[in-house]
């Protein structure tokens, strides 16, 4: 497996190496039907701090319990909602699926939403599932 350098980690934050490498094949692969990349979206509303809290903290709290999307793509008729995620499995539909919804909340204006699911393998039954909820599914 690729090793993943500190310049990746800042690259691709809050993946992890395993993350990464599936990424980097990805976008040797694909990296050019897109106009760009975000990365690291938070959406949803977190949590609700607690008023005893100094602001910094309140701040903070805030922020990380947002939801994370891993990457959201960019192409001139759509947007594809990204979850990396090693050996995929039912847990990653869910989470595509939320992320997709919330940032189409958050983003009214946003062209035709995708979401998308990027993994290392094809896990038994994942295609189907996704065809069902209309996820793409990609193995790079």
């Amino acid at each position: 497996m690729e090793k993943s350098s500190l310049e990746d980690l800042r690259n691709y934050p809050h993946m992890f190496p395993r993350d990464i490498a599936i990424w980097k094949r990805f976008i040797a692969k694909y990296g050019e039907e897109y106009d760009h990349f975000d990365y690291d979206i938070k959406v949803g509303e977190g949590g609700e701090p607690d008023p005893s809290w100094n602001e910094k903290i309140r701040e903070m709290q805030e922020t990380l319990s947002k939801k994370r999307i891993d990457v959201v793509g960019h192409k001139a008729t759509k947007t594809e909602i990204i979850e990396v995620k090693p050996d995929a499995s039912c847990s990653a539909i869910g989470q595509a699926l939320a992320y997709a919804a919330l940032y189409g909340k958050e983003n009214p204006g946003a062209k035709h939403i995708i979401p998308v699911i990027v993994t290392s393998r094809k896990i038994p039954d994942m295609d189907y599932l996704c065809s069902q909820f209309g996820i793409r599914l990609v193995v790079p």
